[in-house]
């Protein structure tokens, strides 16, 4: 009888909009998981790498037991000196976005993915929600499927036994059309109070 396989070893991405999102929102589950002994990572999609936020993220990263920074490197939509060159996260190409959380996906190989819900949490800002629809969109790119947690923003797991390879043949869950439209809503809010905010 052949030995079964070694299970792999728990691992979490966060995958949020700015730097100190990861703190906020995730920072408990983040530093637990961490404490556990699982590979905690956390992308963070806006603000450049050589920032003084980025300083500021690694050190937050480093106190959750989170790695170090993934930074997708673009602008804040009300701070254009965020990524100096580079487009707003709003105004970027979502091929583009996704392609990039995708290669940070198959690097961690997570079993699990943590990002903001589809309303843009508390605050309603049109890049968490794009944020989270980026991240689903990337999740199933990779090969993963989603079981939404309402309560913690929106969470994907990939099977266990196949953490060291996605495979595509995964059922994949969809946020429902009550979520999507929940998000353009809130987008559409946020775009009438703010006139030329584009998502």
């Amino acid at each position: 009888m052949a030995p079964s396989p070694t299970p792999a070893k728990p691992s979490l991405l966060g995958v949020f909009a700015h730097p100190d999102d990861e703190s906020l929102l995730a920072g408990g589950v983040l530093a637990q998981h961490a404490a556990a002994g699982a590979d905690t990572a956390v992308v963070t999609a806006t603000w450049s790498p050589d920032s003084h936020r980025a300083a500021e993220l690694a050190d937050a990263l480093k106190v959750l037991g989170a790695g170090e920074p993934r930074m997708l490197g673009y602008a804040d939509a009300r701070i254009p000196d965020s990524a100096p060159g580079r487009p707003r996260l709003c105004d970027a190409p979502i091929d583009e976005v996704v392609e990039m959380l995708v290669g940070h996906i198959r690097a961690v190989r997570p079993q699990l993915v943590l990002t903001h819900d589809t309303y843009g949490q508390l605050t309603g800002f049109p890049v968490k929600s794009m944020c989270s629809v980026w991240s689903l969109a990337a999740v199933t790119s990779a090969g993963g499927h989603f079981r939404p947690v309402r309560s913690a923003g929106e969470v994907a797991e990939f099977p266990h036994q196949n953490a060291d390879r996605l495979v595509k043949e995964t059922a994949v869950v969809p946020p429902s059309a009550f979520e999507l439209r929940g998000a353009q809503l809130a987008v559409r809010r946020i775009q009438s109070r703010r006139p030329g905010w584009s998502v």
